[in-house]
Order: C-alpha cells, then sequence, then structure tokens
C-alpha cells in the first residue's frame, strides 16, 4: 500500500500537531479505522511491531480484544514519536493503557522517557463528589490537543484494566474531541470530566521523544 500523500507529518518534527493530524487520518482511514474495534481484526503499520505482517495487513487472532493502547501507540509511531514499547523498544509489543505512565520522564528520567506527565490524580482520594470533579477539571485544563489521558479502571491492572485516549481539539467549555478504539472501530467522541469520575486513576502524558526511525509512513 502506497503512502498517504500529502505527509501529515511536518519537519523538522514531531509535534503534537503531526500528533492530532495522524489520529484523525487513522480514524477516518477506511481500513485501519475499523480495525481498531474491540470486534475488529488489527491492521498495524509500524513494522517494529513484533505482530506486524505487512503496511496495514491484517493480524491474526486479535478479534475481540480491546486496542486504546495499540490505536495510540500507532499514532504516536505514525507522527515520528517513539511509542511505548516492551523490550526497551526493541522489537517488544505496545505497552498496554495502564502501564503508560510508567515510560513518563518523571520515572524513567529525560533519557530514557518518552513522556511528560503533566497531572496525575488518585480518584479515591477525592470521597467528596463536588471536590473530585473540581480536582477532575483541573487535571483536565493541564490538556492540550495531542496529549494522552489515560484512566485506570477501579481494580483495572490487565490490557482490559484501563483506557487511553489522544486529545484531538479543546472545546473551550471544559470537554475535549478525543480520538480513541472502541468497541466497534477508533472514534472521535465529545468528552469531559464526567467520563472520568469512576476511574480509579488518572494520568495526563505529553509525548516528548522523537521515533529514531522517523514517521512510520500510513498506507492508502
Amino acid at each position: 500500500m502506497p503512502e498517504i500523500s500529502p505527509p501529515l507529518v511536518s519537519t523538522p518534527g514531531p509535534t503534537l500537531a503531526d500528533l492530532v493530524r495522524v489520529a484523525a487520518a487513522i480514524v477516518n482511514h477506511p481500513l485501519l479505522g475499523p480495525s481498531f474495534g474491540e470486534s475488529q481484526t488489527l491492521r498495524l503499520i509500524d513494522s517494529k511491531h513484533p505482530l506486524y505482517t505487512g503496511p496495514g495487513a491484517l493480524v491474526p487472532n486479535t478479534m475481540n480484544r480491546w486496542k486504546c493502547s495499540l490505536f495510540v501507540n500507532s499514532c504516536l509511531a505514525a507522527a515520528g514519536f517513539q511509542p511505548a514499547t516492551y523490550g526497551n523498544g526493541r522489537g517488544g509489543e505496545y505497552a498496554i493503557a495502564v502501564e503508560l505512565h510508567r515510560y513518563s520522564m518523571q520515572l524513567q528520567g529525560r533519557t530514557k522517557g518518552l513522556f511528560d506527565r503533566r497531572d496525575t490524580m488518585l480518584v479515591s482520594a477525592f470521597p467528596d463528589a463536588a471536590a473530585r470533579e473540581q480536582r477532575i477539571v483541573q487535571l483536565l485544563a493541564t490538556v492540550q490537543p495531542g496529549d494522552m489521558v489515560i484512566v485506570r479502571h477501579q481494580g483495572g491492572s490487565g490490557a482490559d484494566g484501563g483506557h487511553c485516549r489522544l486529545a484531538v481539539a479543546d472545546n473551550g467549555d471544559g470537554t475535549f474531541q478525543f480520538a480513541q478504539a472502541s468497541s466497534q472501530a477508533a472514534v472521535i467522541r465529545t468528552e469531559g470530566p464526567a467520563a472520568l469520575l469512576r476511574e480509579q486513576e488518572i494520568w495526563v502524558l505529553r509525548p516528548t521523544k522523537a521515533r529514531a526511525e522517523g514517521p512510520v509512513p500510513i498506507p492508502t
């Protein structure tokens, strides 16, 4: 499959604006977008991923699998940012949602870290509903388009124990347009504090590290 033209990624880059454009392109891609649905068969574009079988080719045995981190990490790679992988980036699978925060500069240092942790919140530390919502509003105020908002569900630990969203637009009213995987396909949804009230933990992460090989081409 040929690469999308004109390029979506700026030179030099990458930038958060590149990531926003790439996320929208993948959501709207006739083959890639649907493949990030939980009920669908995945298509990968990153040749360094161990399940990669060709640019945009189907990956066997990936139906009925939540794909939020696969979507976000694919967007990072296509924009030219380093995705979070196991094995220190040497051919490992993409990190699951609840482990993405472990790749932050705050935990890994500036040399190894992939993301800047802009804010974090333990939701259970705010038993009062009004205080909890106010703190979530404060957390979302740190978000810029291109940032990731990651959550851990109550008691969540495995691949389906959390969710990651990629902000693509700030609506200016406390809500955002978030690109994300869903049950049927990759989508863009309007969400705000109400979507986060019942989670266990929340992180805001901003990608900072360029992928050494440059952006991964998005096939047509």
